[in-house]
């Protein structure tokens, strides 16, 4: 099965505190011959609970594409943001435990139930993929993120049509199925991560979540960064990181 990620600007806020793909883009691939199925799952956002509607969708019998927004897993109920900071945060303070790092993420983000058993399993999910986020980190311009990269409808269906009619291709990632190298044999995996997050752009914004000293402006710049790399991730490796 197949992904395409898209962008806010597909997902609509319902009154009844749905999340549901575009109505006119919805059309659109009906329109082109795409039978959609609609699913949902739990998204917990702000202290909110949100029934996220996505669709997998399919034509002339190829296989099936799940269509979300590029702010979250399918697996997963909070957005993507929340668990690299609660990541990042753990990962650049050594005298900081888990329980710690999740009750700060829980409350910067407004999510009560987030847990140190939450933030441990991700992380033993994200620990083979190390050297392939830092590939996708250091390919992002810290401070250059202003634009989104929001595509029209029409855009958005040939995606779909290009996606669709690609070939399965084996990507090769360290997924945890190779033999490790002697650096991840050797070094714990919390010093790992710290490499990987110790750069200007997180040392500050993360130091500013912490603090709860931060403006609506930077929280915004770090849900944007996160979010972009997420999807270059996925674009580049065919794989959803967590």
């Amino acid at each position: 099965m197949k992904i395409l990620l898209l962008t806010a600007v597909f997902w609509n806020i319902l009154d009844d505190k749905k999340l549901s793909i575009n109505n006119g883009f919805l059309e659109l691939l009906k329109k082109s011959g795409y039978k959609c199925k609609k699913r949902s799952k739990k998204l917990i956002k702000d202290s909110n609970d949100f029934e996220l509607i996505y669709y997998v969708v399919q034509k002339d019998n190829k296989p099936s594409i799940i269509i979300i927004p590029d702010t979250v897993s399918r697996h997963r109920p909070y957005p993507i943001y929340v668990y690299i900071f609660a990541i990042a945060i753990y990962a650049l303070n050594p005298g900081m435990s888990m329980r710690e790092a999740a009750k700060i993420t829980g409350s910067r983000f407004k999510i009560t139930n987030f847990s140190a058993s939450t933030l441990c399993r991700v992380i033993k999910r994200l620990e083979p993929k190390i050297c392939d986020m830092a590939a996708v980190f250091s390919s992002i311009a810290d401070g250059q993120l202003n634009s989104v990269d929001d595509v029209s409808i029409e855009t958005a269906l040939s995606m779909l049509n290009a996606l669709d009619d690609e070939n399965p291709t084996e990507v090769k990632t360290n997924d945890g199925q190779e033999e490790k190298t002697q650096a991840e044999q050797t070094v714990p995996a919390r010093l790992r991560l710290r490499g990987l997050f110790d750069t200007a752009f997180f040392n500050e914004i993360i130091e500013k979540i912490k603090n709860n000293k931060l403006t609506q402006s930077n929280k915004t710049r770090f849900m944007e960064y996160i979010r972009r790399f997420w999807r270059k991730y996925f674009l580049l490796y065919k794989k959803i990181l967590v």
